[in-house]
C-alpha cells in the first residue's frame, strides 16, 4: 500500500515517524516562528516517483547511499564533505535536509547560518561588478585576515591591538571579538596558507624546466638568506615568477649557496633547470661551478649545463651608472645643496617659486630631494632641478642667505648624503653650482634616461626581458659611441671611460650568455638578421661578425637538437609506454614478448622518422627562413609562439624556456640600489622558517606585482610636503613635539612585532628554536627596556629551560671527558660576562655546534655585562639541544656572592618584576650543578681559573677500644701545599652556592679562583683570599703527570692583567702563560672591549679570543681574536661600577654564604 503523506505548500512529503516518535520531515526544518526554511539555491522541490510510485526528496541528489547491500546498516554520505548519516527507512531525510542547509561548509550553494548580504562583486581590475548574497562567515573573515597580514606584510600583534578590535566591531559587527584570532593563531594560520600555496605551486612546476635567479639578504641580526626564485612560461604561454626558497646559509661564498640551491631543488623534485642568474660578484664563479658538477650526469641536463650561468645585466648598469656618477660627484653634490636649501623651508620654497615665474619656466615638475643610495632618485633630481636653473641663478641675488649658507655647509650636516668618505666629500664642496656643473648634468641626465629605462625593462618580472637585452644594449652602446665624439674634453673624458666600462663587460662574446642572442633570433621581429646587424656595431671586422653570428646560430641549433632528443624523444617514449601498459591490461593474453615485441616496432619506426626528417628542413631553418614580422605598434610575442606552437612544436618548446629567462636578479623597486638587501625589524625578529613562509606565501598569493612608478612616488612625496605643511601650522605651541611623539610610536609598535616564545610541544629543541631564541634576545636588547623582558620569555618557558638543563648538568661528573672522533674539531672559549652579542658574533665566526664542532665555555657567563640571563639561558638551550656536543663549566662569577655583587641579581629583579627572585634562584641552582672541568682528547685540561691542591686523608686519634676514623686534613699552610689529584678533583664537592674558603671542601674554590705565577711553587692566593698560585713547576708536574700537553684556563680579564708583572696583557684575547718541557699553560678571555661598563675614560679596547683544536692530536692549538660589536645597544648597568671592588681582586668574606662542612 502506498503511503498518503499529506502534501506541504512547497511541494514535498511528510515521512514517516521514526521508531522514537519524532516526526521527520523531506522538507528543511521550521524556524521557532513557524516560518518555513527556503529550499537551497539551485535545489528543486520537485520530487520524482519511484519504481514503487512513492515520491523521492531532493537531498537524496547530494546524498550517496553506503554501506553495503544491508539495508539495516544503510547509510547516506554526502557528496561534498563526505559525512554520512543513518539512513534505513525508519530514520527518514530530516537530518540529511538539516546538513545540506546548515551544516555542510563545502557545498556551494550553501547560505550560511544567516541572512546573507548583499555586495557587489570584485573585479579583476578593482572595480565593481553584478549584486549577489555574501553569507557571514568567521573562516572566511579569518582567511582574509591572514592574506591581508602576509600581503601588507603587518605585525602578527595587530589583532590584539585595540583599533583592530575597534575597526572589525564597525565594519563587521557579527566578528565578535572572542572569535578574532590570537598573534599565536594568526602566525600559525599564516604558515598553513604557505604550506597549502606550496602545494599548489608544487603542482604547477612539476615537469616544468625553470630558470632560476638568486638574491642575497641580511637580517638585522646580520643572518645571511638566500632567495632562491624560479621563472617559467606554462603551457599556457604565461609567464611566472615564485620565490621557491628563502632559507639561511652560513655565510654569501659560492659553495655554500650552492649546497642551499641543490637542497632546495631536491626538496622541491625540481630536475629541469636552464639557467641560475646571478650577481657578479667574484663568489658565484664557484657556485656556478659547483651546481655543473652536481648536475651534469643527471638525464635532464642539456648540453651538460653550458648555458647555466647568466649575469645580472641590472647589477652591471648601476657600476657603469656608479662610473659616471663619481666623475661628476661635486657637481651633484652642489645641485643637491641647493636643491636641499630650497626643500629645507616654505620661505625659501616660495621664493624659488617667484623666481621661476620671472624667468617664465613652465615646468610643473619641482625639484626634489634625492636618496644617495638610489641613483634612480639621483637621476629624478637632475633631470627636474636643470630645468630651474636660471631659477636657481635668479635665486642668488635675490636671497642674501643663498650663497653664505651653502658655502657654511650648515644644511650639509644632518649626515643624509651617503656614508663613508664619499658623504665627507660631499661635506668638503661649496657654493652655487656653475654654468660648467648644470652643462655636465645635463649632459649626463641624458645617460641617466637611457640607463633608467633599460634597468627598468631589464628588472620586470611580469614581461619576458630575454628578448629585450641585445636592443637595449646596442642603442646604449650607440649613445656612448656618439659622446665619445664630442668636444667638451671632460664630458668625452665621461663618455670614454663608461665605454672602457662598457666594453669590459659586453664585448667579448665569450664572457655572455649565447642563449640571451638566442632569445634574440627567437623574437620573430628580430631572429638572426639583427644578431648580425648588431654585431656589426660592436666589432668592425666583417668576418668577425660573420663568425660570432653562427656561433649564435650553432648555439640554437644545438639547443633544438638537444630538444630533439631528450624532449620530444621522451615524451614519445612516454606516449608509447603508456599505450602499451594500457594495451597489456585491456587483453589477458598480452606478456613480456609482446610488450617487447611492440618496443621494437616503436624503435623501428622511430628510425624511419628521424631518416624522413633528415630530408626535410628542420624547424629552425624553415623559422629563419620566413620573413620578420612587423615592428609596428605593440607586439606580443609568447601569444605568437603559442599560435605558431603547432607549425614549431619542438622549436616552439626551446621558444618557451629560452624566453622566461630573466637578466635580472632583482625586481624592478630594487634595480636602483647600491645597498644590500636587508629584512626588515618584524621579519628579522621571527624565526628563519616564519621568515620563508611569509615572503614565499606572500609573493604567491599577489596575483600581480604593481609595477613602481617613480614619478607617482615623487608626486606623493610633494604632497605629503603640503599636508605637512598644513599640519605645522595647526600645531600648538605647547603640544608635545610631534619627532618625539613619532619616535614613542614606533618604538610601541616594534615592541608588539615579536610575538613570545613558547616552548616546543614535544619538548625537543631544535635548531629554529634556538635560532629564533637568539634573534628574540637580540631584538628585545635593542628594543625592549629590561623591565619588558618577560613579554618575549615567559617565566613559564624559563623555569622548562632551566630544569631540562640542569637535570642534564647535575648527571655529568666534576671532570668531563670529552672524546672528540678525528672528524670532529673542539672550541674552547673564556669569559663572556653578559656581552651577549659578541657571544652571538662568536658562535656564527667559529660555526655553530654541530656533530663535527664541540664546543667547552670556560665559565664566566654572567656579571658586568647587561645581558647576562640571555647569555646563561641561550647557552642552556644550546647545552639541552646538544648535550655531548657543548659542555658548560663554572666559573667563580656562577655563584651566590659574585651574583649579588656583580649586578646579575639585580638584572634578574629587574626583568622579571616580581617573579624575579623566583627566577634568581632557579638560576643559582642550576650555577651548582656546572661541572668544574674537563679532559679534552686525554691530552688538554680545561678549567676556569686553573690547578688545585690536595687534600689527603689522615688517620684520627680515638679512645681505647674505639675504631681509628679518617678524616679530610685541610692543608692550608703553604708548606703542606701540594698539587691535588684528578682523582681528588672527582670526589670533590662542587654543589655549593659559594665555594668555601676555609675547611675541608677546598677544591671548588681552587679550580674557579686560582691563577699562575711566575714564581716557582705552589702558594694561597692572598690577593684573592681564595684559591691557589702555581709556579711553572707545577704546570710542568701536573702535565707530566697525567700525560697532558696543555691546560687552558680563563678568569684574567685585561683589568687583572694590567696590574701582574711578568704577565702579557690581554689585548689580544689570550697569552700564553707557561711554556714547559710537557706543553703550555694558555688563559683565553672571549669578552672583547671589557668591561663594558668601566669608571675610567680611556677604555681597555682588548680582542676576544677562542681557541680551536683540530684533530688527530688535538694539541696545537689555533688562536682566533675578534673586536667588539659596536656600537652596543644603550643600557643601564645593574651595579655601581665606580665604587664597586674589583671582582677579581678579592673577595669580602663577610658577606658570603655560611661554610658547609662536609659530612
Amino acid at each position: 500500500m502506498t503511503d498518503a503523506s499529506p502534501m506541504l505548500m512547497d511541494g514535498s512529503t511528510t515521512g514517516r515517524g521514526d521508531s522514537g516518535g519524532n516526526a521527520t520531515a523531506d522538507t528543511p526544518s521550521q524556524g521557532n516562528q513557524g516560518l518555513t526554511t527556503p529550499c537551497p539555491p539551485n535545489v528543486s522541490t520537485t520530487t520524482e516517483a519511484t519504481t514503487k510510485g512513492r515520491k523521492r526528496s531532493w537531498v537524496w541528489e547530494h546524498f550517496t547511499m553506503v554501506g553495503g547491500g544491508d539495508s539495516k546498516k544503510a547509510r547516506a554520505a554526502c557528496k561534498y564533505c563526505g559525512t554520512d548519516y543513518a539512513a534505513t527507512s525508519a530514520n527518514g531525510t530530516k537530518n540529511l535536509i538539516a546538513h545540506i542547509i546548515k551544516q555542510c561548509k563545502k557545498y556551494p550553494n550553501s547560505i550560511g547560518k544567516s541572512q546573507s548580504t548583499l555586495a557587489f562583486e570584485f573585479t579583476t581590475d578593482g572595480g565593481s561588478g553584478d549584486l549577489f548574497g555574501v553569507p557571514f562567515s568567521v573562516e572566511a573573515c579569518r582567511q582574509a585576515l591572514v592574506e591581508m597580514v602576509i600581503l601588507d606584510e603587518l605585525p602578527f600583534r595587530i589583532v590584539e591591538g585595540e583599533g583592530f578590535k575597534r575597526f572589525v566591531r564597525v565594519v563587521c559587527p557579527k566578528w565578535t571579538t572572542n572569535k578574532i584570532p590570537s598573534r599565536m593563531g594568526i602566525a600559525r594560520d599564516c604558515f598553513n596558507v604557505f604550506l597549502r600555496e606550496k602545494k599548489k605551486l608544487g603542482k604547477a612546476l612539476r615537469g616544468q624546466r625553470i630558470c632560476l635567479t638568486t638574491d642575497t639578504w641580511t637580517s638585522v641580526q646580520n643572518l645571511n638568506y638566500m632567495c632562491l626564485t624560479a621563472h617559467f612560461i606554462d603551457d599556457n604561454w604565461t609567464l611566472h615568477k615564485r620565490i621557491i626558497n628563502f632559507c639561511v646559509v652560513d655565510n654569501h661564498k659560492g659553495v655554500t649557496l650552492g649546497r642551499a640551491v641543490e637542497s632546495c631543488l631536491f626538496q622541491w623534485k625540481l630536475k629541469k633547470i636552464l639557467t641560475l642568474t646571478v650577481d657578479n660578484a667574484s663568489s658565484n664563479s664557484s657556485l656556478i661551478e659547483f651546481l655543473k658538477d652536481k648536475m651534469k650526469e643527471k638525464k635532464d641536463t642539456l648540453l651538460e649545463n653550458e648555458f647555466l650561468h647568466v649575469r645580472c645585466y641590472t647589477h652591471i648598469l648601476n657600476l657603469i651608472v656608479h662610473e659616471g656618477l663619481k666623475e661628476l660627484d661635486e657637481s651633484i653634490a652642489k645641485i643637491r645643496n641647493v636643491v636641499r636649501y630650497v626643500r629645507s623651508s616654505p620661505q625659501r620654497w616660495s621664493k624659488l617659486q617667484a623666481c621661476a615665474e620671472r624667468e617664465t619656466i613652465s615646468s610643473k615638475s619641482q625639484p626634489c630631494l634625492d636618496v644617495p643610495t638610489r641613483w634612480d632618485f639621483t637621476y629624478m633630481m637632475l633631470d627636474k632641478a636643470q630645468k630651474f636653473q636660471k631659477a636657481f641663478e635668479r635665486l642668488e641675488e635675490v636671497d642674501k642667505n643663498f650663497l653664505p649658507t651653502l658655502r657654511e655647509g650648515e644644511e650639509d650636516g644632518d649626515g643624509n648624503d651617503g656614508n663613508g668618505a664619499q658623504s665627507k666629500k660631499r661635506n668638503k664642496v661649496f657654493g652655487a653650482p656653475e654654468r660648467e656643473d648644470w652643462s655636465k648634468v645635463r649632459f649626463f641626465v641624458k645617460f641617466l634616461q637611457l640607463f633608467y629605462d633599460a634597468a627598468l625593462r631589464f628588472s620586470g618580472s611580469k614581461a619576458v626581458t630575454a628578448n629585450l637585452f641585445v636592443p637595449e644594449l646596442m642603442l646604449i652602446r650607440d649613445t656612448i659611441e656618439e659622446e665619445c665624439l664630442n668636444e667638451n674634453e671632460s664630458l668625452k673624458k665621461m663618455a670614454v671611460d663608461m665605454k672602457s666600462k662598457f666594453n669590459k663587460y659586453w664585448e667579448n662574446l665569450d664572457n655572455q650568455n649565447l642563449l640571451l642572442y638566442v632569445a634574440v633570433v627567437l623574437d620573430p621581429r628580430y631572429k638572426l638578421r639583427y644578431v648580425h646587424f648588431a654585431f656589426k656595431g660592436l666589432y668592425h671586422d666583417i668576418s668577425k661578425v660573420d663568425e660570432k653570428t653562427e656561433q649564435v646560430k650553432d648555439a640554437l641549433v644545438r639547443m633544438y637538437e638537444a630538444y630533439l632528443k631528450n624532449e620530444k624523444g621522451r615524451d614519445a617514449q612516454n606516449n608509447m609506454s603508456t599505450q602499451l601498459s594500457e594495451g597489456s591490461s585491456g587483453s589477458s593474453r598480452s606478456g613480456p614478448m609482446s610488450v617487447r615485441r611492440s618496443l621494437r616496432m616503436a624503435q623501428f619506426m622511430r628510425e624511419i622518422e628521424e631518416e624522413n626528417s633528415l630530408e626535410k628542413k628542420s624547424e629552425v631553418e624553415r623559422y629563419l627562413e620566413e620573413g620578420l614580422a612587423k615592428l609596428d605598434g605593440y607586439f606580443d610575442i609568447l601569444n605568437w609562439w603559442k599560435v605558431n606552437s603547432c607549425r614549431f612544436p619542438v622549436l616552439s618548446l626551446v621558444a618557451r624556456h629560452v624566453l622566461a629567462i630573466p637578466v635580472s636578479t632583482v625586481a624592478s623597486e630594487s634595480a636602483f640600489s647600491i645597498e644590500g638587501r636587508v629584512l626588515d625589524p618584524f621579519r628579522s625578529s621571527l624565526s628563519p622558517r616564519m621568515v620563508e613562509g611569509l615572503l614565499c606565501a606572500q609573493d604567491w598569493l599577489r596575483s600581480s606585482s604593481t609595477p613602481i612608478s617613480l614619478q607617482k612616488a615623487l608626486e606623493d612625496v610633494e604632497e605629503f610636503e603640503k599636508l605637512d605643511s598644513e599640519l605645522g601650522e595647526l600645531t600648538i605651541a605647547d603640544e608635545e613635539n610631534p619627532s618625539t611623539s613619532l619616535v614613542k610610536q614606533q618604538k610601541q609598535q616594534q615592541r608588539q612585532e615579536v610575538p613570545a616564545l613558547t616552548w616546543p610541544e614535544n619538548s625537543e629543541l631544535d635548531l629554529n628554536w634556538i635560532e629564533n631564541l637568539i634573534s628574540t634576545f637580540d631584538w628585545s636588547s635593542k628594543n625592549l627596556p629590561p623591565s619588558e623582558f618577560q613579554s618575549v620569555l615567559p617565566v613559564q618557558v624559563l623555569d622548562t629551560l632551566i630544569l631540562t638543563a640542569s637535570m642534564i648538568l647535575h648527571e655529568e661528573p666534576n671532570c668531563l671527558t670529552i672524546d672528540p672522533d678525528k672528524s670532529s674539531t673542539v672550541v674552547v672559549v673564556g669569559d663572556i660576562h653578559g656581552q651577549m652579542h659578541d657571544l652571538i658574533f662568536l658562535l656564527k665566526q667559529a660555526g655553530l655546534p654541530s656533530q663535527n664542532r664541540i664546543f667547552v665555555f670556560n665559565g664566566n657567563y654572567v656579571n658586568h655585562g647587561a645581558w647576562g640571563l640571555e647569555t646563561f639561558l641561550l647557552l642552556l638551550a644550546w647545552k639541552v639541544f646538544m648535550p655531548d656536543r657543548v659542555f658548560l663549566l663554572r666559573g667563580n662569577h656562577e655563584s651566590k656572592y659574585c651574583t649579588s655583587v656583580y649586578g646579575f641579581e639585580k638584572e634578574v629583579l629587574t626583568k622579571y618584576g616580581d617573579k624575579g627572585e623566583h627566577v634568581y634562584q632557579k638560576c643559582l641552582g642550576c650555577f651548582e650543578g656546572l661541572p668544574l672541568a674537563s679532559i679534552i682528547a686525554g691530552c688538554v685540561f680545561t678549567a676556569h681559573g686553573g690547578l688545585f691542591r690536595s687534600i689527603p686523608l689522615t688517620q684520627s686519634k680515638t679512645s681505647k677500644g674505639k675504631k681509628k676514623s679518617r678524616k679530610l686534613s685541610s692543608n692550608s699552610e703553604p708548606e703542606s701545599l701540594s698539587l691535588g689529584s684528578l682523582e681528588e678533583l672527582s670526589r670533590a664537592r662542587r654543589f655549593v652556592l659559594d665555594p668555601p674558603v676555609e675547611g675541608l671542601n677546598l677544591i671548588p674554590g681552587d679550580v674557579l679562583w686560582s691563577d699562575p705565577s711566575m714564581t716557582l711553587g705552589l702558594s694561597l692566593n692572598k690577593e684573592r683570599n681564595i684559591g691557589l698560585l702555581w709556579g711553572p713547576d707545577c704546570t710542568e708536574d701536573f702535565l707530566k703527570k697525567f700525560n697532558l700537553k696543555l691546560i687552558i684556563r680563563s678568569h684574567e680579564g685585561p683589568d687583572v692583567r694590567e696590574k701582574r708583572t711578568g704577565f702579557g696583557g690581554m689585548d689580544e684575547g689570550y697569552t700564553i702563560d707557561h711554556v714547559v718541557e710537557s706543553g703550555k699553560l694558555i688563559t683565553v678571555f672571549s669578552a672583547p672591549d671589557y668591561p663594558q661598563f668601566q669608571a675610567t675614560e680611556e677604555r681597555y679596547k682588548n680582542k676576544g679570543a677562542y681557541i680551536v683544536l683540530e684533530p688527530p692530536n688535538f694539541d696545537n692549538p689555533k688562536f682566533y681574536s675578534f673586536e667588539a660589536i659596536a656600537p652596543r645597544p644603550q643600557v643601564n648597568p645593574y651595579y655601581d661600577y665606580v665604587n664597586v671592588i674589583d671582582s677579581n681582586k678579592e673577595l669580602d668574606l663577610a658577606s658570603m654564604d655560611p661554610i658547609e662542612e662536609l659530612p
